[in-house]
Formats: structure tokens, sequence, C-alpha cells
């Protein structure tokens, strides 16, 4: 006797064997013990539904993935499912994670996976790969685990910033002070700095600066103020633009500059001067008299 393909095992079952003679008269019955012995087994296929995300877009934040066990086997199996090798900070969510499969049947597990927007490790752009970990709960399967792939979509943005709110400095005076440069995007970047505005020239510690995804750095700028009679504020931007001229940021600097008009100009000089020339010959002919 031959079981079918999708027989379910069993320890034990009895069969009655009846002879019966040429007339239709039984002669004899003998009982027969069968066994099936149980089998475990099983196949694992993925499906891609989506497996580019966006962490700048809330409806593509997440990539999803089905998962469809069928159990080969001629036992109904629990089967235990799992994620290996998703950097830290991605989070997970199954529909299930433990499956019972009927012996002979094919279900299937949907499930989702988000990369970090923020925080310390946050998701940087380019391809991840990862395995599905399935495993059968009768344990005499060795686990399965297909390899999957998930894309982090390219986002580029940056900022610049002084370290103060405004500055203060004598006229015609050189002042230097630090600006923040940071990469807002998650990919890497090469910025140039400038500055325009009322100053007479500007110099960077830093002309070009390069930026890891999500880093930042602190440049010195040095500028040279007008010279001005009354005190004023003048108003300097500084421009951080990426080396492929595909964005640009700026910030406006305010800077009050202390004007000169307290000190004496060189007319006021001049008088002066013959002012105090005169005292002083006055002061010797009055000596002369006494």
């Amino acid at each position: 006797m031959t079981p079918p393909d999708d027989a379910e095992a069993f320890d034990e079952n009895t069969v009655t064997v009846t002879l019966t003679s040429g007339n239709g008269l039984v002669t004899a019955r003998h009982e027969i013990t069968l066994n099936v012995n149980p089998v475990t087994s099983f196949r694992v296929d993925t499906e891609v539904v989506s497996n580019v995300v966006d962490t700048s877009d809330d409806t593509k934040s997440r990539a999803t993935y089905f998962i469809h066990i069928e159990n080969t086997g001629n036992l109904e199996d629990l089967f235990h499912i799992g994620l290996i090798g998703l950097p830290d900070g991605w989070t997970s969510e199954f529909d299930n994670r433990m499956l019972s499969v009927p012996a002979n049947k094919r279900k299937m597990v949907q499930f989702q996976i988000t990369p970090p927007a923020t925080g310390d490790n946050p998701a940087k752009a380019g391809t991840i790969e990862f395995r599905v970990h399935v495993a059968s709960e009768m344990g005499s399967s060795d686990p399965v685990e297909p390899l999957l792939s998930v894309t982090v979509a390219a986002n580029r943005g940056h900022s610049v910033r002084p370290l103060e709110p405004s500055y203060s400095a004598p006229s015609g005076a050189k002042l230097t002070f630090r600006v923040l440069v940071v990469n807002e995007g998650n990919v890497p970047e090469r910025v140039t700095l400038s500055a325009v505005g009322e100053l007479e020239s500007y110099s960077f510690e830093h002309l070009e600066v390069s930026l890891e995804p999500f880093g930042q750095k602190v440049v010195n700028l040095t500028v040279e103020l007008p010279s001005v009679t009354d005190d004023t504020r003048v108003e300097i931007q500084v421009v951080a633009i990426t080396t492929d001229l595909s964005s640009q940021a700026s910030v406006p600097v305010p800077i009050d500059v202390e004007g000169r008009s307290g000190a004496p100009g060189p007319g006021a000089v001049a008088a002066l001067m013959a002012v105090m020339a005169i005292a002083a010959v006055s002061v010797v002919l009055l000596r002369r008299r006494r």
C-alpha cells in the first residue's frame, strides 16, 4: 500500500484485510498495523511589495514584504519568524511572528520595516541587505533565511548659522566669529562658503567644507568692517553652496559698528593745536613782563 502525497502522520492505525473465496464467502481476516512516520519540512518564498523608503515622505516611510510559508511535511507545524541584519534603530512590524500551518498547506505573513529618521543614528542613503529567519517549532528542519534588501532614498539639504545672534565691533575693525555649517541630508556634501554685504573684506578658515551625512562643522569667519562716523548696524550674508551648485543656504548676520563721531577730525585737531600754541606764547610774554 502506498499513502497519498498529502497523507498526514499518525503513530498507529489498524487495517483489516479480508480474504474471500470465489463464491464470495469470507475465508479469513487479518489485521495489519500501519505507521506513517512524521516528516517536517517547509518552503519559504518572499514577495516584495515596496522596498524603497523615503524618510522625508510619510507615505513612503516604510518598506513592505510578504512571506509565504508552505508546510510540505505531514504534521501541523508552528513557525517562528524574525529578521537578521537590520541596522540599529530600524523597527519592524509583523502580522504574526508565530504562524501555525497545517500539513501540506500554505500561509502568508506581511511585515514592514521602518528606518530611523531622527535620533542618534538616522538612516543614511543607500541599499541595506537583511535576512528573514523562519524556523520550525518541530525542530527537525533547518531554519530558512532568504535574503532581502531595502533602499533608503537620498535626501539633500544643509544650513548655516552664526553661533551668536549678533556682534559688535569698532569702525574699520576686523571681527572674527564662528559659523556652524550643518548637513541635514543623508548623503555626504561638500559646500563652498562666502560672505556678502557691507564689509571691506572677508576670509574663512576653510573656504570648502566636507560634511558627512547629518554632520556639522564650525568654521571661523573674519570680516573687515567699513569705516563709519556714526554708530550703525550693518548686515552681511553668510552663504554656503554645494560644489555642484544644486543647493544654497544663507543666513543674515547683524553687526553693530561703533562710529568714530567721538574722535576729533583733522580740522578740529589743527584748530586745537593753534589755540594751544597761542596760549603758550601768551604765557611766555606774561612771564617776561613780571
